[in-house]
């Protein structure tokens, strides 16, 4: 390894443990109140701004992981009532997700906290600022990430939700 690439990969472990580590924290504190993770709120919001009640296999595509990993996370929604699963089609295997009256409430309560909260970030940071964040963050993603992860997200879908 060369001079310059020793000297990156120091400052992103660096960086790494200073920022990014913290990033979902930060943004998790509106949810933490009402027992929820941010993946949770992600969940919610996209049940929410779906236009069709959506099922277990669309949300897991649309993260780019298992049916499993999506699971667990319903698993915590469905049992603090904040989503319901219709099971009258014909195929009871098959079920559609959509948020109750409580999960409806919740997510706007907490969607009003994260907004508060991240317009008060971009007044610091500034909007230009989070442009050029999220187009590296994105090219990360696009070049590195989801090639040696094997993952690939609905990136449309997500930023929609």
């Amino acid at each position: 390894m060369d001079k310059e690439k020793k000297e990156l990969l120091n400052e992103f472990v660096v960086s790494y443990l200073t920022t990014f580590k913290n990033i979902e924290e930060l943004v998790s504190k509106p949810t933490v109140k009402y027992g929820l993770s941010f993946e949770h709120f992600t969940i919610l919001r996209e049940i929410s701004l779906s236009p069709e009640p959506t099922t277990l296999t669309q949300l897991a595509e649309n993260r780019g992981v298992t049916k499993g990993a999506v699971a667990r996370q319903l698993k915590g929604l469905i049992i603090n009532d904040l989503i319901e699963q219709d099971r009258r089609q014909k195929d009871r295997r098959f079920a559609y997700i959509t948020l109750s009256e409580k999960g409806q409430e919740i997510l706007n309560n907490v969607t009003g906290e994260v907004v508060e909260r991240w317009d008060g970030w971009i007044d610091k940071f500034g909007a230009d600022n989070a442009w050029k964040l999220l187009k590296l963050m994105n090219k990360l993603h696009e070049d590195i990430l989801s090639d040696d992860l094997g993952r690939r997200y609905n990136l449309d879908i997500l930023k929609n939700a």
